[in-house]
């Protein structure tokens, strides 16, 4: 049993594993690939666009509903 360990030990397990060989996909495989990486892109894009303008839009919302405030307690100590 010893002897079957330090055998094992000594031999190149690497030399048993076989080498990988690069098979191109199949059509069906590449265009459906293709085609949701096109659709990632145009999501990330329509992402990039509009999620910086988030903050802004957020604060002109705030500003207004503000500017609104003042107004209605202006009018209403006119009176």
């Amino acid at each position: 049993m010893k002897d079957e360990i330090i055998a094992m030990s000594k031999k190149n397990t690497f030399k048993q594993i076989p080498e990988e060989r690069e098979e191109p996909a199949p059509p069906n495989v590449e265009k459906g690939v293709k085609s949701s990486m096109t659709f990632i892109r145009f999501v990330a894009d329509i992402a990039v666009l509009y999620v910086g303008k988030v903050p802004e839009v957020v604060t002109g919302f705030m500003s207004g509903f503000e500017a609104e405030d003042e107004d209605e307690d202006a009018t209403s100590g006119d009176t």
